[in-house]
């Protein structure tokens, strides 16, 4: 931990232990095994550290989250917070190049949330909005894999256990079916967050649900930016902090550490208050304030040169990092590591030239979205007018890839549209595979060269 400067950050520390001897409080219960790392009970987590390992991640658990130890090269776990995360020192990790997952549903994140613009809803049962559960529960909804992602690589649906809705101006991952979502994959600055809006996914239980396992292997593959070894540090329920990252403040030092200091002497004074006849918590109180006040102006007149009040202007915005646009984090995954490059970009020029190609040639161009055949008819009439001289099995593959084609274009948004939509990712072998798709499409139409003839001249 690092030592707290200045006189002024002492006054806190005597209030808070005048009157931490009055009230105490007692940590939320939680269920026995619950998000234990060494049990394999149905809700403990150790079969997501066997799973880990089997993807040669070293899962390294700590009781304390040391923002003075971390490392931007080894990702950070955190899930079900039971104390007021420090999302400043956490948003800054991020900021600066770190990767970040966080599982919670119901517990103490909101401070990150809030750094990520994340809103967070925890709903009423059976008021989750959503319309498919499994074996008609309320609290496991099941939520369908739509869109290309890292994260959703051979995921066909996800159940998760009572979760929470999140809401960002990007589109998510894992999206429920009338609004909210489930995942979310946050560019910030050179770093990245993911955040899943329920933190029970990880139980042994959960894991073996549906392909969340596949979806957690997935996530460790993408934080993990494929490093290997890659050390991935977890923290899980009522784990303590300390330390701080990035810029401290030159009188108080430790911000956080003195923010949860105040809240804490706050719930002890409340406390206080209620049990304290009013004559006397006002004479307790005026000894307070007369201590304090005595260390106040000790510090403020003797002891330091004044400043023009423009270098404390100067401090302060060089303090604060500028709130991310959407353009910011889209930028950022477009931009940033080969690894993470995203083609989103050259797909959707592909999908302007090959769906009008295409649907030119089957009469279905001029037609409106509405009036427009759907995308199982339009296979049919395209098995009918160009697969007669193929075999029944040829006819069943070319159907099949043709109808999986045009649904991942209609999931593309416009080459307008790419930088506005955060939840569309491409990998180069995406790209590879969709071309080479869409090439023996039209070949077997006789639109190749046509193809050929429109994609150069968007070079």
């Amino acid at each position: 931990m690092r030592h707290t400067h200045g006189a002024a950050g002492v006054f806190f520390l005597l209030l808070l232990f005048a009157t931490q001897g009055m009230a105490q409080t007692s940590p939320p219960e939680q269920e026995v095994g619950e998000y234990d790392t060494d049990s394999g009970d149905w809700n403990g987590v150790r079969d997501f550290i066997t799973l880990a390992q089997g993807e040669g991640v070293e899962v390294i658990t700590h009781a304390t989250l040391d923002f003075d130890t971390l490392e931007l090269t080894e990702p950070v776990l955190v899930a079900f917070p039971k104390n007021a995360l420090r999302g400043e020192s956490l948003a800054r990790f991020v900021i600066d190049g770190g990767r970040v997952i966080l599982a919670d549903d119901f517990g103490q994140s909101s401070s990150f949330l809030e750094q990520l613009d994340i809103s967070r809803v925890e709903p009423l049962q059976g008021a989750l909005p959503h319309d498919e559960f499994l074996e008609r529960n309320p609290g496991l909804p099941v939520v369908r894999s739509r869109g290309a992602h890292p994260l959703l690589e051979d995921v066909q649906f996800v159940v998760a256990n009572h979760p929470a809705v999140l809401f960002n101006v990007g589109g998510p991952v894992l999206a429920y079916s009338e609004d909210g979502g489930l995942v979310y994959d946050m560019n910030l600055g050179q770093g990245k967050a993911v955040v899943v809006g329920d933190a029970s996914m990880l139980i042994n239980h959960m894991l073996l649900i549906g392909d969340n396992g596949t979806f957690w292997r997935n996530a460790l593959r993408y934080v993990c930016a494929n490093q290997s070894p890659c050390r991935l540090h977890m923290v899980v329920g009522d784990f303590d902090q300390q330390g701080s990252w990035g810029r401290e403040d030159e009188l108080l030092g430790d911000r956080e550490a003195i923010l949860e200091n105040v809240r804490a002497f706050n719930e002890s004074l409340s406390e206080l208050m209620a049990r304290v006849p009013a004559e006397q918590l006002f004479y307790y109180l005026s000894i307070l304030l007369a201590i304090g006040l005595g260390i106040y102006l000790y510090t403020i007149f003797p002891m330091r040169r004044t400043r023009p009040y423009s270098a404390y202007l100067s401090d302060a915005r060089a303090s604060v990092h500028p709130p991310q646009s959407e353009f910011d984090w889209n930028l950022a995954r477009f931009a940033h590591g080969a690894s993470s490059m995203n083609y989103a970009l050259p797909v959707s020029i592909l999908k302007e030239i090959f769906e009008e190609l295409f649907l030119k040639e089957m009469g279905c161009w001029e037609q409106g979205m509405e009036q427009r055949p759907k995308i199982p008819e339009i296979g049919e009439q395209f098995a009918t007018r160009y697969l007669e001289l193929h075999s029944p099995d040829e006819v069943k593959k070319l159907r099949a890839q043709l109808v999986e084609l045009l649904a991942t274009f209609a999931g593309v948004p416009t080459r307008h549209r790419v930088f506005l939509d955060s939840d569309t990712y491409f990998s180069e072998r995406d790209l590879i595979k969709i071309h080479t798709k869409s090439l023996e499409i039209l070949a077997i139409m006789g639109l190749k060269e046509a193809y050929e003839r429109r994609t150069r001249s968007h070079i």
